[in-house]
């Protein structure tokens, strides 16, 4: 096989398995893990039951294809370019309106994903790996003392948590609310306390 050959097949696999993904993801948000049958994700897919096996080793295999595919998206917020210049609040704010913004185009599958119980799925620690790149920001462009007697990974912590509070009232609240523009609530809460804020 050519390598050109190689490639092409490489990437219609990989079509395959994303096309499979959001199909399961579609099932899943709307049937739930278990009343999701791979037959269902099948016909969502327009595929055959026999071809989703020849990508995945069952339905728990998709679930962790779809945990992985969505905590990589999340985590490519961080790698979103800033502009230059910007204060650690002000770029606390652009990050979150990044990581806000996939989640508001992903609600369907976080919404499903934060129903899970945690014996379903692999074991993936989202919120570690999440904690660490806010705190690798953090320890870059923090001014010493800017972080009071905190250490970038406990900011990171708190931060993290505020994130994933505004997430969570947004996605049992939302009224048609833009989660995007409670990025700034995010960098005030933790800046000047939940009374405070720079408006």
């Amino acid at each position: 096989m050519t390598a050109s050959r190689r490639r092409r097949k490489d990437r219609d696999i990989e079509r395959a398995r994303a096309d499979i993904l959001d199909a399961a993801a579609r099932a899943f948000a709307r049937e739930g893990f278990r009343g999701a049958t791979m037959q269902a994700i099948a016909d969502e897919a327009s595929y055959t039951v026999p071809t989703l096996y020849a990508y995945f080793r069952g339905k728990e295999a998709i679930l962790e294809a779809l945990i992985h595919r969505t905590l990589g998206g999340l985590l490519d917020a961080f790698d979103e370019p800033l502009p230059a210049g910007l204060t650690l609040p002000q770029r606390i704010e652009a990050v979150h309106q990044h990581l806000f913004g996939y989640v508001e185009a992903h609600w369907d599958v976080l919404q499903f994903l934060t129903q899970l119980p945690p014996t379903l799925g692999p074991e993936v620690d989202a919120d570690r790996a999440a904690v660490g790149r806010i705190a690798d920001l953090l320890r870059t462009h923090a001014a010493p003392g800017e972080l009071g007697r905190h250490t970038p990974e406990s900011a990171g912590w708190i931060l993290w948590g505020l994130g994933r509070g505004l997430f969570m009232h947004w996605l049992h609240d939302n009224h048609g609310d833009s989660l995007v523009a409670r990025a700034r609530d995010v960098a005030d809460i933790f800046f000047h306390g939940i009374g405070g804020g720079a408006s």
